[in-house]
């Protein structure tokens, strides 16, 4: 369930464009705390990524890391995008 103290931190992060190393660390210790990256916490990091395109090296491995996690480990069936979540996922980068 979402936390709207943790979404208002990681709202903050990449304000000015950009996301750094310190964010990812950030980012990191709060989206994967519980160890799954949730359906909302993919939407907060593809909304960053919109809103900060700039970064660190850190910044975009770790994004494509947690939307594969979220599209290929997390959600059911594991390994492969089901139509459903291709077109979410369409949605999410449209």
């Amino acid at each position: 369930m979402p936390n709207s103290t943790k979404d208002g931190l990681i709202n903050h992060v990449g304000a000015d464009g950009h996301v750094s190393a310190e964010d990812v660390i950030f980012l990191r210790r709060n989206i994967f705390a519980d160890g799954v990256v949730s359906r909302e916490e993919l939407a907060t990091l593809f909304a960053l990524a919109r809103r900060a395109p700039a970064g660190d090296p850190e910044w975009p491995d770790y994004f494509a890391e947690a939307a594969a996690d979220f599209f290929l480990r997390e959600e059911e069936p594991h390994g492969y995008l089901t139509e459903e979540e291709f077109e979410h996922l369409a949605a999410l980068t449209g």
